[in-house]
């Protein structure tokens, strides 16, 4: 009698048991807030076994580094989830290339990948999934699914082959409610290798239609947290992190793409790190909008410990100001700056943009012009970068000619060149533009 030997089954991979590797494949100064929350979502979820690499190998650290990437490789990981910009696809497929070799499902998320999606599906075969817009709610039902090669078609926001085509599972819906998020799992990072580690989201979306802007991830619905809730989580930043905040000077980075839209609300979270004596300094990554601002909000600032405030101020020149669709004019730019002096903030900058569409050498210099007009302590003027599938690609496509070869995977060249013209037009040369 002979036995025949029955294989079993491979047990699906648990929340316990898989491994999960969060990427950032070229890190900045700051650390990636949607990396931090998705880690934060897995861990609440169950997941046990996280881990993350921001790779810069200039900072010669090993966490940090691409050796480091490669090990975490070789000792097997389930899904590598790669965050990507426009500007980081290249090293983002670099890296995905790497993860397949070792057999690992590898997905692409964040602005980049999402923006890119259908090209990225199409051409990069090392690629299994995209994963576009917010990820918070939909990244765990994602996880559980692929782990156990169940059907993901009722995910949204899911792009894949199908039948070697590409695919899309529609449109994601956005994370509406905030508070119900945890806190961003800022023990993932590596906190001596940022210039500034600590960072905040105290609300997400815009509702402005600025044509340099794509908001492929947080969209134009602007959802914010309450002073309260925003408070709790600097309490527990400062009980939890006291001594990472000693060493960058107590900032706090917020990194919201509208912090002051809703005023009261700006006002009262002030207020309150003002009552409670935190001792911490608040600055907004990406500035203040200069319609919603008040000598009180600016009083508050100044009286937080804000020595230096920066506003998008874009141009000087009205109807670019108007084509442009960020709801601001010249005097509201004159009036944002003089109720700043009148506050005390001792630093006030300015940033715009050459380049925009109705650019010519003329409403360049109407901008150089304003600009001293405010007397401004800093400018940085930059030249319009134009993102491969947003509305400003596809006016350029019309309008302008580009001055380098584009390769949309490899643009970082391109992407992170914003002090020499990239494009010109009849109306704007490039002989003028560098002028």
């Amino acid at each position: 009698m002979v036995l025949k030997t029955i294989k079993k089954k491979k047990e699906p991979k648990s929340k316990k048991t898989a491994k999960i590797l969060l990427v950032q494949p070229e890190s900045t100064r700051q650390p990636h807030n949607g990396i931090m929350f998705i880690s934060a979502v897995l861990k609440k979820a169950d997941y046990k076994n996280i881990k993350f690499v921001a790779i810069n190998d200039d900072y010669n650290r090993y966490e940090r580094s691409s050796k480091y990437y490669k090990d975490l490789l070789k000792k097997g990981q389930d899904i590598v989830a790669i965050t990507t910009a426009t500007s980081t696809l290249k090293e983002a497929i670099n890296c995905a290339k790497l993860a397949k070799k070792y057999k690992a499902i590898t997905i692409f998320g964040g602005p980049g990948a999402t923006d890119m999606q259908k090209e990225l599906i199409e051409n990069v075969s090392s690629l299994d999934y995209v994963f576009c817009g917010e990820a918070e709610n939909r990244i765990v039902e994602f996880f559980d699914k692929i782990l156990n090669k169940e059907d993901i078609r009722n995910v949204k926001g899911i792009a894949y082959r199908k039948n070697k085509k590409y695919a899309f599972t529609g449109a994601p819906e956005l994370v509406i409610d905030l508070e119900s998020l945890p806190y961003a799992d800022r023990s993932i990072l590596d906190f001596d290798s940022y210039m500034t580690p600590m960072t905040l989201v105290t609300s997400r979306g815009c509702p402005y239609n600025c044509s340099y802007c794509w908001k492929s991830i947080h969209g134009n619905k602007w959802r914010g947290r309450s002073p309260e809730n925003v408070i709790k989580e600097i309490e527990y930043l400062i009980k939890n992190y006291d001594k990472e905040l000693n060493k960058t000077n107590r900032v706090i980075a917020i990194n919201d793409d509208n912090f002051n839209l809703d005023i009261k609300r700006a006002k009262e979270i002030i207020q309150k790190v003002i009552q409670k004596k935190f001792n911490i300094r608040l600055v907004s990554s990406n500035g203040f909008h200069v319609g919603s601002v008040d000598l009180e909000l600016l009083k508050l600032l100044k009286k937080s410990g804000c020595n230096e405030l920066w506003f998008g101020m874009e141009s000087g020149n009205e109807k670019i100001l108007t084509n442009l669709g960020k709801g601001i004019n010249k005097d509201m730019i004159r009036r944002a700056v003089k109720l700043a002096r009148k506050a005390g903030i001792k630093t006030v900058g300015g940033n715009f943009i050459l380049g925009l569409p109705g650019e010519t050498k003329q409403t360049a210099m109407d901008t150089i012009n304003f600009a001293k007009e405010l007397k401004l302590d800093l400018t940085r003027f930059n030249h319009l970068i134009i993102l491969p599938n947003t509305r400003l690609w596809y006016w350029a496509e019309k309008n302008a000619r580009f001055l380098y070869k584009i390769d949309k995977f490899d643009f970082r060249t391109y992407a992170t060149n914003n002090t020499l013209p990239t494009f010109e037009t009849k109306e704007f040369t490039e002989k003028e533009r560098i002028e």
